[in-house]
């Protein structure tokens, strides 16, 4: 019998054992005479799945492919069956190392290969993996050079140098013009087109202006190795070529967005240290160039518009700078109002929530902002402000009732005027309180709440904002109706449901008003009178019942299975006694 379960005889009997883990086998035997030996237990243990282990890397990996620290690996092997016997590594084809841990520290290209084996002596494939270090910045640049090394007015510069050896390679030069670098991030970052090349070169490097600029050079490797350590001052550049100085100064009331909301007066001013300045020249949105011998000139611009002004400037040694652009906009007039302003839904509704649409107007500037305000505004910006190209804004009223709607626009330079607001009159109405109905007997119950004749009930329903829309009743289950009056007619307890609608989409609770008829009188009855009596004392009898109508009687709408009463019942009796015949 294995694992309690399947079970087989013979003399000499074969148990597969298929899956792994623990299995117990227990067997007996028996001889031709019946006779029945002890029962004998084995346990057996199958485990045929190797261990898995997982390497761990706590070191940072650059992007280059490269680790930048020393690399700290750790192993751990897992077996779910027999457990792990061993795990074990090799680093480049050396000798396997009972280990778990291993470290990188030194630059080089690493194979380590590692394996587990589980206490069953299933040994899992061997991994084999390729690690690079490079944990070293390369050595300062041999034999650099600048040329020119002397003053010159063409800003225009080239480096040269031989690169060290290093593991990775020469991947890029970092160049810094300055005093020196901050930091080794720092500076120009120029890549070189063959990182194993001996040599590098850059060219075309430009002083930041005029005067004398040291600048510095280091390497990064291809693992993104740098260090300031290894910078070299190359030389100093040193460039001299003075143009004049031309500038334009815009003055006016200034709106936003580089907007002025009034005539503009601009300013060109030609200034130079060296030989002096000889002529301006200017036009204004493409005209004829202008020029004046004065080194200032004032010009006056007041229509609205983007305006282009175009000006460069001379020295008297004939150096030109410019030609430049100065661009003026003006708009000194607000947008107009928005146009076709519209709110959906525009009757009433019982959710305070609304669509309001717009188109905006052509504008200087251009329109950017829009106004919303349920009550009239009471400055420029005193409203709800939405992104005008929107076009579109939920809204949602403050409370029940109806508003107005007051929408006004600002454009790109800072014009407002709530003067051009649109209006829409009763935009929104809000009314979510349902209709209240009021019922109304043409004739009024007993003091036990019967009636003792048919009824008109007369419904009023009354809804203060959006108003009464529908009044409908249904009478004992009947198919509903829509009336301000209902009849009720016939002994029994009738349900009249009663509920209104108003035009915002509000609907009442219902009311169910039960009302009890009864028109048919009680009956007495008196047992009749001994017609000899010596006795002074008379017994008497009397009963009385309250008949109801034929048939079944009414039912309530609510509970169609329980028939109610159809008349109210005997409530008192009224007891006359009479001297004599005629007494």
């Amino acid at each position: 019998e294995a694992n309690g379960g399947s079970s087989a005889g013979g003399i000499r009997l074969s148990v597969p054992i298929l899956t792994d883990g623990r299995h117990s086998l227990a067997a007996h035997g028996r001889d031709k005479a019946g006779n029945r030996s002890l029962p004998a237990a084995l346990s057996l243990n199958l485990d045929t799945h190797p261990p898995t282990t997982t390497l761990t890397i706590t070191s940072f990996l650059a992007a280059s492919g490269y680790y930048t620290t020393a690399l700290a690996g750790q192993l751990r092997a897992e077996d779910q069956m027999a457990g792990v016997a061993a795990t074990r590594l090799r680093i480049d084809g050396g000798a396997w190392q009972p280990t778990s841990a291993f470290n990188l520290a030194t630059d080089g290209d690493y194979r380590v290969e590692y394996t587990s084996t589980d206490v069953a002596g299933n040994e899992e494939a061997i991994h084999d993996q390729r690690f690079l270090v490079d944990v070293t910045p390369p050595a300062a640049p041999l034999a650099p050079s600048l040329e020119p090394a002397g003053w010159t007015a063409n800003n225009h510069f080239i480096l040269s140098w031989q690169n060290p050896a290093d593991f990775s390679g020469i991947q890029a030069a970092n160049v810094f013009v300055g005093s020196h670098p901050p930091g080794p991030g720092d500076g120009i970052r120029y890549s070189l087109a063959d990182p194993g090349a001996p040599s590098g070169e850059i060219t075309g490097l430009t002083a930041p202006g005029e005067g004398q600029w040291p600048v510095w050079l280091w390497l990064t490797d291809g693992a993104g190795n740098a260090s300031l350590a290894s910078a070299v001052l190359l030389g100093v550049l040193r460039h001299d070529a003075t143009p004049p100085q031309v500038s334009v100064q815009p003055v006016g009331p200034a709106g936003n967005a580089g907007w002025f909301i009034g005539p503009v007066e601009a300013t060109l001013r030609l200034s130079d240290l060296g030989s002096g300045p000889d002529r301006l020249h200017y036009r204004l949105d493409g005209a004829t160039w202008q020029q004046s011998a004065a080194p200032t000139v004032t010009l006056t611009i007041a229509s609205p518009g983007k305006h282009v002004l175009d000006y460069y400037g001379q020295d008297v040694a004939g150096h030109i700078t410019g030609p430049f652009l100065e661009t003026v906009r003006v708009d000194p007039d607000p947008p107009g109002h928005p146009l076709a302003l519209a709110v959906q839904p525009a009757g009433w509704v019982n959710t305070s929530q609304f669509t309001m649409t717009w188109r905006n107007p052509l504008d200087v500037s251009g329109v950017v902002l829009a106004y919303l305000s349920l009550t009239p505004p009471s400055e420029p910006r005193a409203g709800q402000i939405l992104p005008a190209a929107d076009l579109t804004a939920t809204i949602q009223a403050p409370s029940e009732g109806v508003h107005d709607l007051y929408v006004w626009l600002e454009d790109a330079a800072g014009n407002v005027d709530a003067a051009q607001a649109a209006i829409i009159s009763q935009a929104l109405r809000y009314d979510a309180t349902p209709p209240v109905t009021t019922a109304t007997y043409s004739s009024q119950p007993n003091a036990a709440g019967w009636f003792r004749s048919s009824v008109v009930v007369s419904l009023a329903a009354e809804d203060a904002l959006a108003g009464v829309e529908r009044t409908t009743w249904q009478l004992d289950g009947q198919p509903p109706a829509a009336s301000a009056w209902a009849f009720v007619e016939g002994d029994g307890v009738h349900e009249l449901v009663v509920q209104s609608s108003d035009r915002a989409g509000n609907m009442e609770e219902s009311q169910a008003l039960p009302i009890r008829i009864d028109t048919l009188a009680p009956t007495a009855a008196l047992t009749a009178l001994p017609v000899d009596s010596a006795s002074r004392s008379v017994r008497v009898r009397w009963a009385g019942q309250d008949p109801e109508p034929s048939g079944d009687g009414i039912r309530l709408a609510g509970d169609p299975a329980s028939p109610q009463p159809a008349s109210s019942g005997v409530a008192s009796y009224n007891l006359r006694v009479r001297q004599g015949v005629n007494g």
